[in-house]
């Protein structure tokens, strides 16, 4: 039996002044820890809550918890039970693996589950928003799941399976009072194509709330003095890795070699947050394990070109940002692999799978594409979100 404990899932209480005056609401955010782009995605949320004095509570595991730890030392940080789905370093064994996984997976929701409920009554909590954490709800709270990926995409031979497979995922939707969506409504604005708008949505469980990018297109005037060498730098390339291991690793070190047979000059932000470390490594490379959101997007600035995985919040921060890019999908990922045709077949990005990976013809030929030269609409979708939720959390206040 899985018996939750405060003390055995870390809780950290460190809290600023200003979060402690006139606050009545106190609001959980938990991403999923698989990659980073979860994390970096509920940034957005994160901030635009405590712009309204709310309380807010992190909860996630492993690497996604410490990396919010960084970005938010001030706030409360609870350590959940880890998914910690392990990945096969062949494309091949990725599905069976994955399959092999799933009783696993659905024991840790379960533990989830229980972890929440004694969270959400020892810590007053009067919201939850889960970003892909199937088991981060309470039911007579409002608990908000986020997700961009409600018709997920199978590989060729088991495409006739999709069908059942989004009736799944939204079986396990339901028990939450809505889904935001970080997207557009309107399919021609769309970033994530068919993984949110395969079919049309209920207006009143699903709500599409924007782009959840933690970058902005004009530089950032607060600079980390360690990083002031790296930021007078000019980069033909910026490459931002992330995703499981093994195939992380496995793409940094293909990367660094193809780099050191090039005379472009390279930055490889490696996506490890345990210890930030930087190296140069020769006269054309540099490696940094991690970069706050404020000193990457002033790196991602200077690059003619990005390199990264085609995962959704990456193509959130390059839209942002208005960025050209190489997609270079995790292999086995279907979404990643849907993602990058689709920027593909638009002229927006260029994409190779990792195993046909060659530096130079995809610096070339990544120059025939725009990259995001369109502007993207400054909604209100995540503000009225927000506010929305808010007088939910009051109308059971009253």
């Amino acid at each position: 039996m899985y018996e939750v404990s405060l003390n055995k899932m870390n809780l950290t209480s460190k809290k600023t002044p200003i979060f402690e005056s006139n606050v009545r609401l106190k609001v959980i955010v938990a991403p999923l820890n698989w990659g980073l782009g979860h994390a970096t995605r509920c940034m957005p949320i994160i901030n635009a809550l405590l712009k309204k004095n709310i309380t807010v509570v992190i909860a996630s595991d492993g690497r996604a918890l410490a990396l919010l730890k960084k970005e938010y030392p001030a706030l409360q940080h609870i350590e959940l039970p880890a998914y910690d789905i392990h990945y096969s370093g062949h494309t091949i064994g990725l599905l069976p693996t994955m399959l092999w996984q799933i009783p696993k997976i659905l024991r840790v929701i379960q533990q989830e589950q229980r972890a929440i409920q004694q969270i959400v009554k020892n810590e007053k909590i009067n919201a939850i928003i889960s970003d892909n954490r199937y088991g981060c709800y309470v039911n007579g709270i409002p608990s908000i799941f986020v997700s961009h990926q409600l018709f997920l995409k199978m590989p060729p031979f088991l495409q006739f399976l999709e069908g059942m497979v989004a009736k799944t995922q939204m079986r396990f939707i339901r028990p939450f009072s809505q889904c935001w969506i970080p997207d557009f409504p309107s399919i021609s604005q769309s970033l994530s194509g068919d993984l949110a708008h395969a079919e049309a949505l209920s207006n009143d469980k699903f709500r599409f709330v924007g782009a959840l990018s933690r970058m902005r297109k004009e530089p950032i005037v607060e600079q980390n003095k360690r990083l002031c060498d790296f930021l007078k730098e000019k980069y033909d390339i910026v490459a931002v890795l992330s995703g499981p291991e093994p195939q992380r690793t496995l793409f940094e070190e293909m990367l660094r070699k193809q780099v050191l047979q090039t005379d472009l000059k390279v930055l490889i932000v490696k996506g490890i947050t345990e210890q930030q470390v930087f190296h140069q490594l020769t006269s054309n490379l540099q490696t940094v394990n991690f970069l706050t959101a404020k000193d990457l997007n002033q790196v991602l600035l200077t690059a003619d070109v990005v390199i990264a995985r085609s995962g959704y919040s990456t193509i959130m921060d390059l839209a942002t940002l208005g960025k050209n890019a190489i997609l270079i999908p995790t292999p086995g990922q279907t979404e990643q692999i849907y993602l990058a045709d689709y920027f593909q077949s638009k002229g927006i990005f260029f994409t190779t799978s990792q195993s046909k990976f060659e530096l130079q013809k995809a610096w070339r030929e990544s120059k025939d594409y725009s990259g995001f030269d369109r502007k993207l609409e400054c909604s209100q979708l995540l503000e009225e979100a927000i506010e929305e939720l808010l007088k939910r959390c009051d109308a059971k206040l009253s």
